[in-house]
């Protein structure tokens, strides 16, 4: 059985089920708005170009299929979930409310539209397929990520997947980009959502170079809380499989150390030293005695040649004043 539906718009408010054998085709610039209803497609919906799906509404209908499924436009209305395979969309989705992907995958053609601190996607994973670009272009994937390549690319595969990352006490947005293959990046722009972190109001731009998502590296970057952005500033390009943006944790200072070889404690850390480029750490006796200066600091004073007692310390950020960020003092221990 084929449904053709030459409406121009087809208001849906009841269960939709197209059954095996069942074929329902949305002819060119038809729209089919299904409201507080769930559809469930066991047979083919087929759509031609400039036709809509709006799925959505306040009982958070779900679009599931038991196969693949290619859709021109998907326009999202309140709370919508997608359970399906492969979801191919060939035009744009419109976001106009929160996008559950579940477990599927989202094959998209054009872009993401509208994405807001209400309306925006978790779970699941997005794929578009970049086209050829030269060197020196900038790159607009329409998925919430711009870069610049240091070298041409082709047909280079982008996922966005919505989960969040661990590192370093913190998580991330829950947007993570993977390259299809390592790229040379000259320059990359990542957007974010305070609604996706409890408290993403500075950031640091975080990259890796193996599918595992191992050897984590952090890369220099400007985060405008304005337009929500974070922009790298790294001097020179860098090779990268994926990334994805982390808030900074908070500045903490260790208590104390103690250096037995055991991998707790055995140095100074001061978490959240990520933030600052130009770090600086200096330690002294209690008589004023400088006996470590180190800039950057990359937590790596261990208390070496010191016996036990207490040491005092200033961190230095990046405040033009030339005045410590941080005064205070630590117990080295060591095993007698």
């Amino acid at each position: 059985m084929t449904l053709i539906a030459c409406l121009y718009v087809a208001h849906l408010r009841a269960q939709v089920v197209i059954e095996q054998g069942a074929t329902v085709h949305l002819s060119k610039g038809t729209q089919m708005v299904c409201s507080n209803v769930s559809v469930a497609v066991d047979g083919e919906l087929m759509c031609d170009s400039s036709t809509i799906v709006g799925v959505g509404g306040a009982d958070a209908p779900c679009l599931s299929s038991s196969h693949s499924l290619t859709l021109y436009t998907l326009r999202v209305d309140g709370e919508t979930s997608i359970n399906t395979n492969t979801l191919n969309i060939t035009g744009d989705i419109v976001m106009n409310g929160m996008l559950n992907l579940l477990n599927s995958t989202i094959r998209l053609q054009g872009d993401m539209l509208n994405e807001s601190e209400e309306s925006y996607a978790t779970g699941g994973k997005i794929e578009k397929m970049l086209p050829t670009f030269p060197v020196s272009d900038r790159v607009a994937t329409g998925m919430g990520m711009s870069f610049t390549a240091a070298t041409g690319y082709d047909s280079l595969l982008l996922t966005r997947r919505h989960e969040p990352w661990y590192h370093k006490g913190e998580y991330s947005i829950s947007k993570v980009y993977e390259l299809s293959q390592p790229v040379q990046l000259a320059g990359v722009d990542v957007a974010y959502l305070h609604a996706q972190s409890p408290k993403v109001t500075d950031t640091y731009l975080i990259y890796y170079k193996n599918p595992q998502g191992m050897g984590l590296e952090n890369v220099p970057s400007e985060t405008s809380t304005a337009t929500k952005r974070v922009v790298s500033k790294n001097s020179e390009p860098f090779e990268a499989d994926g990334l994805t943006v982390f808030p900074f944790p908070d500045l903490s200072f260790a208590k104390s150390i103690t250096p037995n070889g055991d991998g707790i404690n055995d140095c100074f850390e001061i978490t959240g030293i990520e933030k600052f480029a130009s770090s600086r750490l200096v330690v002294l006796f209690h008589n004023g005695n400088v006996i470590y200066d180190a800039s950057p600091y990359d937590n790596n004073f261990c208390g070496e040649g010191l016996n036990t007692g207490t040491y005092y310390y200033m961190f230095f950020g990046a405040k033009s004043d030339g005045k410590p960020l941080k005064k205070g003092f630590f117990e080295l221990v060591k095993e007698e």
